[in-house]
Order: structure tokens, then C-alpha cells, then sequence
């Protein structure tokens, strides 16, 4: 459901991008539910989408976006766009996964979606402090930057 909510919250960017790819190795620590989430994201708004196990030279071409959950093939993927001579947020977007210092500066600046670390930690604190032992959600926060056209 989190990646459903923060891709359809970009949904005004990422709709002007004619294919759309998540790249999900079958060794990601992110929970199977986010290939469902994208996908449910792609067919609300009937996009041409796929779901790859690794990044490949053909997913960057001109109106592809690219999401991706780890941050080992952030610097692959930003090496083939310029590679193939594509200009990263106009022919190509980039959105990855979980907010660090580094994606503020990476390429002019990497579009993320992240988990609200600081508001994870005070609904776990509070639960410490309450005993009180549960399941909680925690909202993304997303990072519009040059990666994603707009």
C-alpha cells in the first residue's frame, strides 16, 4: 500500500513517462508486497509496465522510468544513462528507494520515496515506553528532485 500511495502521489510526474520499470532482485530485503503495490499502481492508471530481476542496457531508453529499491545499482543505472547519452529527469527518470545524504547530490539530485525514519522512531519509542507491543504504519515522505521530469 506505501508504494502504491507515494508512486500515485508523483502519479503528475511519473505519468509522463511511457514505461515504467521496477527492478526487484530476487535477493531485496524488500518485502514481496511492493512488486504487488507497483503493479496495482501501474494497472490503476494503465501504464506499460514491468517488473525486472536486474538492471539491464535496454530499460534505459528515452520515456522509461526506473525504480529502484537498492541503492548497489543506483550508480549502474545514473553510469547507462549517460552512457547512452540520455539526460537523466527529461529522457529518462530515476526514483529510488530510501532517502540518503548522498541521492540530495548524486546527478543533480536522485527522486526518492523513503520511509519517515524519525517518525518510525517515535511510534517505536512510544510503544517501548507504553509496553505496548504492535504493528504500526509508518507514512513515506517523498524527494521530488532533478531525476524525475516535471
Amino acid at each position: 500500500m506505501d508504494i502504491r500511495e507515494a508512486l500515485n502521489t508523483l502519479n503528475d510526474q511519473l505519468g509522463l513517462y511511457d514505461k515504467h520499470y521496477l527492478v526487484y532482485t530476487e535477493d531485496s530485503t524488500h518485502p514481496r508486497e511492493v512488486v504487488k503495490g507497483f503493479e496495482i499502481y501501474c494497472r490503476m492508471f494503465d501504464y506499460d509496465y514491468e517488473v525486472r530481476s536486474h538492471l539491464d542496457r535496454e530499460l534505459f531508453r528515452e520515456g522509461a522510468v526506473i525504480t529502484l529499491l537498492d541503492d548497489a545499482q543506483l550508480v549502474s543505472a545514473i553510469e547507462l544513462v549517460r552512457e547512452k547519452n540520455l539526460e537523466l529527469g527529461k529522457d529518462v527518470g530515476l526514483l529510488s528507494y530510501n532517502e540518503t545524504p548522498l541521492k540530495r547530490i548524486l546527478a543533480g539530485g536522485i527522486s526518492v520515496i523513503s520511509t519517515d525514519w524519525q517518525a518510525m522512531g517515535h511510534k517505536a519509542a512510544e510503544q517501548i515506553l507504553k509496553q505496548e507491543p504492535g504493528i504500526q504504519r509508518v507514512p513515506f515522505k517523498i524527494y521530488l528532485r532533478n531525476s524525475l521530469k516535471r
